[in-house]
């Protein structure tokens, strides 16, 4: 037999290592997420970097272009590099690197800028220092010149600093064949410059969720087993309990059967009509009147009932012939010798007269004063199971599985409106009618017999029970009970209410934000999978729409953290009620940061729906004087649709999405972003 020590190691062990397989998972995806964030600013600067090689490579193969001078000054370092046009008006010749320049100085903004750079440059502003001159330091002194690039970022400035190598090509050479330089060689490089505060706060968020996330796992996996080893001492000791009982009942009840193995029973028949009483010799020989062959009168067998049970006897017999119903009654006769015997007499109407009235009845008599004297000693000997079996705290039915027999007074604790087994019968056959059935697993059924099937198959069976208004949770476990040729049930019901309550508590709290209510960015990981799954499955659409507050830390900065929380539980409101259907899951990823996901949407419909909650947003006017130019709160959305899942992963629909929402928040704030349209916008 297992011991309790055992079976908590068993489950401590098992518990250990859920937790650090759990934590570890979570950890890498942590690490997994972070390099994503990474990688999406590597691909801008890539992007950023081809838009500007090509525009260049456009004025190097013109071998420089000629503009009319506006607010910029000629290229010093260019000779002859202004003309007059037929009208003789001046114009500026602009080579490839000045024109980079020039569009870098307009591009300039605070979230984005990129420069020349340069360790030889002919223009002294283009002076390569720090990370970029020893990037491009390390560029110079490799073989490859496709695709170098050097980058990182910069915790203090909250800034992405990206820088890709610049060679000289052949429609070059027209501006640097006098600067000896050749062909492939390295000039310098495009330095690109990203606001780059949304991935350090996405770093502080992430980490501060991993270790929260962290926290409230060990807290709970602690709580759990100290819930479970609680749980496996109260198993144990009820256990111990019930076998007590089980081997008691089993041996009074062979005590008793062996004292009525000897019983012998004696006919009696009674004419109502003539009140003539006939006897056989079983009969007489119980009351020691063997040799007495006289024909009895009821009134002689009245004679010989004990005096204070004749009444009751009258009663009984009076009322079963009125009833036309059998009986079965114990009472005291006088015995020969002048003692009082006890007999066990059951008797029914055996005959009618014409006008069907009763005209005889028959029945049978039983010494049953050993009995007696035995049900004495067994209940003297009984009092202290009774003792145990109603003081217990928990309740207590014996059962044959679909009626109740008997239970203890735990039960009327609960169910207060009944104050006797009896009047609950009257309503109600066996408790399992009160159960009620839900998603858990664990529940029992509220089906005839099939519900004590269920509490000997199921690992942890639970009965939810409704009453008066109030819920209720029972560990249940049972026991059967072999006599003669049935079977019967002790089940025992140990409130767990509390400890349920709790629990589910927990669980609910794990997957939901503090904050807004809405699911947390861990219950996001685990729906946006089985929501992936079950799309390939059905084959249907899938919808992630990545929403974030247009300058939302302007907010917080200027009219307080507190108003700001506010404003987040608001917009959650309203994102929960424009998401009202049973596939749509709304999330706070992070931060400002918010997650839509739906199925079975056309693509127009899914963009109607994704606009639709966007404008909902703009139309709560909230104040916000710091974002122009409506100056209320606003959203941005990232759009991406799937019609065929089949290809894509959890991670290529999340970056594709937000993809999207940069995309949205570059072209003005306060808008729709589809990934699609994104594309072909870039095309």
């Amino acid at each position: 037999m297992i011991t309790i020590k055992n079976k908590f190691s068993i489950f401590f062990s098992f518990s250990l290592f859920s937790y650090l397989l759990l934590i570890g998972s979570f950890y890498v995806r942590v690490i997994d997420r972070i390099e994503e964030n990474k990688n999406s600013f590597v691909t801008q600067a890539d992007l950023h970097y081809q838009d500007i090689i090509n525009t260049r490579a456009w004025n190097a193969g013109l071998g420089g272009v000629y503009a009319y001078p506006r607010d910029y000054k000629p290229n010093p370092y260019l000779k002859n590099n202004t003309i007059k046009d037929a009208n003789g008006t001046m114009m500026i010749k602009i080579n490839p690197a000045w024109m980079t320049r020039m569009l870098s100085e307009y591009s300039k903004n605070q979230d984005y800028h990129f420069s020349l750079k340069s360790n030889t440059p002919r223009n002294p502003i283009n002076k390569a220092e720090g990370f970029y001159a020893e990037s491009l330091k390390e560029i110079s002194q490799m073989k490859s010149t496709v695709n170098v690039t050097k980058y990182h970022f910069i915790e203090k400035t909250q800034k992405f600093e990206y820088i890709q190598g610049l060679y000289l090509e052949q429609a070059c050479m027209s501006c640097h064949q006098e600067s000896h330089d050749v062909i492939d060689g390295l000039r310098g490089g495009i330095a690109i410059e990203i606001n780059a505060n949304y991935y350090f706060n996405y770093l502080t968020n992430i980490w501060n969720e991993f270790y929260i996330i962290s926290i409230v796992i060990t807290v709970l996996i602690v709580l759990l087993n100290i819930l479970v080893y609680k749980f496996l001492r109260r198993v144990d000791e009820i256990e111990i309990l019930n076998r007590t009982l089980e081997d008691k009942v089993k041996e009074k009840t062979r005590e008793l059967h062996n004292a009525l193995a000897g019983s012998h029973l004696g006919y009696w028949s009674w004419n109502i009509q003539t009140n003539e009483y006939k006897v056989d010799e079983i009969w007489r020989f119980i009351l020691g009147l063997i040799e007495d062959e006289h024909i009895f009168t009821i009134e002689d067998i009245q004679k010989l009932i004990y005096p204070e049970d004749l009444s009751y006897v009258k009663s009984t017999v009076e009322e079963a012939i009125a009833n036309r119903k059998a009986y079965v009654i114990e009472f005291r006769m006088q015995h020969k010798d002048g003692t009082y015997i006890w007999i066990e007499s059951s008797g029914s109407i055996i005959s009618y007269d014409k006008e069907s009235q009763p005209l005889e009845l028959s029945g049978t008599h039983q010494d049953i004063s050993k009995r007696k004297n035995l049900e004495d000693e067994v209940t003297h000997n009984n009092l202290y199971l009774n003792t145990l079996f109603d003081k217990n705290p928990n309740i207590i039915i014996i059962t044959d599985g679909e009626k109740m027999l008997k239970t203890n007074q735990a039960f009327f604790k609960i169910f207060y409106e009944y104050s006797s087994l009896e009047m609950f019968l009257e309503k109600f056959n066996c408790i399992y009618e009160l159960f009620v059935t839900g998603a858990d697993t664990n529940f029992i059924t509220n089906v005839k017999h099939l519900w004590i099937e269920e509490i000997f198959q199921k690992e942890q069976p639970i009965a939810k029970i409704i009453y008066k208004s109030k819920t209720y949770y029972f560990a249940v476990q049972a026991k059967k009970i072999f006599e003669q040729n049935s079977t019967s049930f002790i089940v025992t019901f140990s409130d767990i209410t509390e400890t349920y309550i709790l629990k589910k508590e927990y669980q609910r709290l794990a997957i939901t934000d503090g904050l807004t209510g809405l699911y947390n960015r861990r219950y996001f990981n685990q729906i946006f999978t089985q929501e992936l799954n079950r799309a390939l499955r059905n084959n249907h659409s899938l919808t992630l729409l990545i929403i974030d507050i247009d300058n939302f830390k302007l907010y917080n900065d200027n009219y307080g953290h507190d108003k700001g929380d506010a404003v987040l539980q608001k917009l959650s409101k309203q994102l929960q009620l424009c998401s009202k259907r049973s596939n749509e899951f709304v999330f706070r990823i992070g931060g400002e940061e918010f997650g839509i996901l739906y199925s079975e949407f056309s693509k127009e419909n899914s963009l109607l729906h994704a606009q639709a909650i966007c404008k909902s947003v703009e139309d709560l006017k909230i104040e916000h004087k710091y974002s122009k130019p409506l100056d209320v709160v606003t959203m941005s959305v990232g759009h991406y649709y799937a019609q065929n899942v089949q290809s894509l992963k959890v991670e290529t629909i999340y970056h594709n999405a937000d993809q999207a929402l940069y995309f949205a928040k570059q072209n003005g704030r306060n808008r729709v972003a589809d990934y699609d349209a994104m594309l072909a916008h870039h095309e």
